[in-house]
């Protein structure tokens, strides 16, 4: 999907709440929505969220990330959820998520994580087995040149990148 499909994030912010309830009732691991933990802030861009969603899609190849949960921080919901792969059916994934910033609806607030991809390892995915926060920060920050330096080396593609983060 691409970032033209915002009626996806529509759908997602109004449905994912009520299957969490759901979820949550038949046993509490069970999940649709989860807290966005600062620590995986990557950092605040002076673009509106649909130019980061544009550039994502149209320049470094991110698709939407419509099977995620949807993730939320105090009284807002996030405007897009994004993922990098090297293929379709890649072991990993960067999951790259957008909030409008509180200050400014001009800026967009990104946060990203570094994880199995759902895809392949739905089990292992849903489980959070392999979840990095600074090895999604890093590589966010390789992948978008807004936020300066890194020290990710994707030069080999994501996958070989996160079997370094994970060894």
């Amino acid at each position: 999907m691409s970032h033209r499909d915002d009626w996806i994030e529509r759908v997602r912010q109004r449905w994912l709440p009520a299957i969490h309830l759901f979820l949550q009732r038949l046993h509490p691991r069970l999940y649709a929505t989860a807290e966005m933990p600062e620590f995986q802030r990557v950092g605040t861009c002076e673009h509106h969220i649909e130019q980061v969603e544009y550039f994502l899609y149209q320049r470094y190849g991110f698709n939407r990330n419509w099977l995620a949960s949807l993730k939320y921080r105090l009284d807002d919901v996030s405007g897009g959820s994004w993922g990098y792969r090297d293929s379709l059916f890649a072991d990993y994934q960067l999951h790259v998520i957008l909030f409008v910033n509180d200050d400014s609806a001009r800026r967009t607030d990104v946060y990203a994580h570094l994880e199995y991809n759902a895809l392949r390892h739905p089990v292992r995915h849903y489980a959070t087995e392999r979840l990095s926060a600074e090895g999604g920060v890093e590589a966010a920050r390789a992948l978008i040149p807004w936020f300066g330096e890194s020290e990710a080396d994707l030069a080999d593609g994501l996958d070989a990148y996160a079997e370094e983060v994970f060894d």
